[in-house]
This record gives structure tokens, sequence and C-alpha cells, in this order.
């Protein structure tokens, strides 16, 4: 799966619109595992991990604990290409 795709994917997911936080958060778990599966399956250009966790972290700008996942599943994703 492109970025593109899995950035979209994330959008249509109920990823950015107004819902309650609960619904954000298990969407964000989903889209950790998404993001570490698509890093080590396709093993994403880093720059593109980059622009991707940067267009993620916009959306969740509020919720630090979760930008640190995300961050964490790219960079564990990414040991596992190198």
């Amino acid at each position: 799966m492109t970025e593109k795709g899995l950035y979209k994917q994330t959008l249509n997911s109920g990823f950015c619109r107004k819902t309650k936080v609960i619904k954000v958060v298990t969407q964000v778990r989903k889209v950790i595992t998404k993001v570490t599966r698509a890093v080590t399956k396709v093993g994403m250009v880093i720059t593109q991990v980059r622009t991707f966790l940067t267009k993620v972290r916009m959306v969740l700008t509020k919720n630090r604990r979760l930008i640190a996942q995300v961050t964490r599943a790219v960079t564990k994703g990414r040991k596992l290409i190198t």
C-alpha cells in the first residue's frame, strides 16, 4: 500500500471528523498497525514515512501520547527495513 493510499484510508475511516475521542483513539491504533505493516512490507522510503507522519501529526496535535506511539511504530518499521 502506498503512503497516499494509507493516508486516504485514515481520512476515510472517520479519522479527521470531529468524533468522540475514544473513536479517534481506536482509529489511531488501527493506523499505527497499518503504518507498521506498510513500512515493513513495502519498505516505505523514509522521506515518505516522514511526510505521512507529519500528516498524522497535524491531525493529532492534541494527543501527544498517540503521536509518540505512531512515531515508535514507524521507527520500529524503519529498523526492520535497514
